[in-house]
């Protein structure tokens, strides 16, 4: 008798949906000659404003035209990413905001072509308009990594990595990404003059499917990065997302301040968008509150093979061109000089891994480098950058230089004045920089002797470490000890060195 009375209520239900869809139905009008003009005109106006969002390669139809000369704009805020089609004869570009404003998930991963062809052109777009080497691209594809082949030119030229495969590449990923969100030292072991570092250069992390062993934890950390992104110049787009709840957890929400792109049969929605013009209300989110775009919208298809190869060679060659680190580019920027603290340690930029600094630190469980190399592989520029970037970063009352050079050239002779350039090292305490011996014994003496009196005030204070002395408030500077050709030193005898 229950069952009847569940099928019972369920047939009322069924008919009463029939009825209010065919009343609906009934209802329907064709919209008059005068809204099918205001279509019209609309989607004019809208055409017009993506040619002034979108110029160049950032809107133009990949599959006509070639957009021009790649680079001509630093970072490109809007792109487009399809057309919508309010009528069968009237269409626009699809633009949403991107770099410098927020994020882009679809609700498909890239096994839906459609998802895949607009992931590539959105990422053509995005490499050919920005200068080479400024847009940053980590790339995950569980699905095989081939979704990313046809971009293999920039993997070679080291602008963009192969996409990763598995959990553990994208936990890889996603650490690089906190580490480019976070600062380089901590606000509060900073001077109070240190100023936040500019970034010539975007991160975007583009994941075209999530790895099937992914965790709460890792997507825990995704969301923790798009809420910090945007100020730091990181960007997401993640196809399929959200994805589906982890066991009995609910499903995850919107990923903050991006634009949903939801894929149905034949065609897609696009709702959240994050306008950085709109200010958000005191409630909601603004995903929740912005309805989103009422048009159904068609994902631009795969651009033509020959127009990403073009765009991958031109902007590896242009790479490689100007991939020749410089000092200067390890250098911080003129407002930060002397503003960092040693209390904790050092740290310097040594290199460049594509545009991502590389530094490497002195600090109490780290206290020594040893530089190898064969002859004329570099090994004294090295030290020589190494010493500008440590002194234009802490000043002498942070750093003391103790410096011993046996090279023939006797480059680190620049540190110390002389006739013709009487300017000087102010953080240099002793140089040698005379081939003999008894020069750089001289200096070791010196140091010797200094931390002789270091390892008294350490016992009188009753610290173990250096950072124990200085959090006391020793006014104590860290002392770096360079020596060139070390070698030759030994030549002298053990004993004596």
């Amino acid at each position: 008798m229950e069952r009847i009375e569940q099928a019972a209520a369920l047939h009322r239900q069924a008919a009463a949906v029939v009825q209010a869809a065919s009343q609906a139905l009934d209802d329907h009008v064709p919209l008059p000659r005068t809204d099918l003009a205001e279509q019209h005109e609309l989607a004019l106006r809208l055409r017009q404003a993506a040619a002034k969002l979108t110029p160049g390669w950032l809107g133009a139809s990949l599959d006509k035209v070639d957009p021009g000369p790649l680079g001509e704009q630093r970072r490109p805020e809007f792109v487009r990413i399809g057309s919508g089609q309010p009528l069968d004869d009237v269409d626009f570009p699809a633009v949403i905001p991107l770099l410098g404003a927020g994020h882009l998930t679809f609700s498909a991963d890239s096994r839906d072509p459609r998802v895949a062809g607009a992931l590539r052109s959105i990422l053509l777009r995005l490499l050919a308009t920005a200068p080479a080497g400024t847009l940053i691209v980590r790339a995950v594809d569980a699905v095989g990594g081939a979704l990313f082949a046809p971009f293999a030119a920039l993997a070679d030229a080291g602008l963009m990595p192969p996409a990763v495969t598995d959990r553990a590449g994208l936990q890889t990923i996603l650490s690089e990404a906190e580490h480019w969100v976070r600062p380089s030292r901590p606000t509060d072991q900073r001077r109070p003059t240190a100023r936040p570092r500019r970034r010539d250069c975007t991160m975007l992390l583009l994941i075209a499917s999530l790895p099937s062993a992914v965790t709460s934890e890792d997507l825990s950390r995704i969301v923790g990065l798009a809420q910090a992104g945007p100020a730091a110049g990181l960007h997401l787009i993640i196809a399929g997302w959200p994805p589906m709840p982890l066991g009995p957890k609910p499903p995850l929400p919107p990923l903050p301040a991006s634009t949903q792109v939801s894929l149905r049969t034949e065609y897609t929605l696009l709702g959240g968008m994050p306008f950085t013009t709109m200010t958000p209300p005191a409630g909601p989110s603004p995903t929740e509150v912005w309805p989103g775009l009422s048009v159904p919208v068609r994902l631009d298809p795969d651009p033509p093979a020959r127009l990403t190869q073009r765009v991958c060679s031109e902007l590896a060659e242009k790479f490689a061109a100007q991939g020749q680190t410089h000092l200067m580019d390890l250098l911080p920027d003129p407002d930060q000089w002397w503003a960092e603290t040693s209390g904790d340690g050092l740290s310097t930029t040594v290199g460049l891994a594509g545009d991502t600094p590389v530094s490497l630190h002195f600090t109490d469980l780290t206290p020594h480098w040893l530089v190898g190399g064969r002859a004329g592989s570099g090994k004294t520029g090295f030290l020589i950058n190494v010493l500008y970037g440590l002194c234009t970063r802490y000043d002498p009352d942070e750093l003391q230089l103790y410096l011993l050079d046996f090279s023939e050239r006797g480059a680190l002779r620049q540190f110390t004045p002389t006739e013709e350039d009487p300017s000087w090292l102010p953080h240099a305490v002793e140089v040698g920089v005379d081939s003999g011996p008894e020069s750089g014994l001289a200096v070791l003496r010196s140091l010797d002797r200094e931390l002789t009196r270091r390892t008294a005030i350490l016992n009188d204070a009753g610290a173990t470490r250096f950072h124990q002395l200085r959090a006391a408030g020793a006014p104590i500077p860290r002392i770096v000890c360079v020596i060139d050709e070390f070698q030759k030193l030994l030549k002298i005898g053990r004993g004596n060195v």
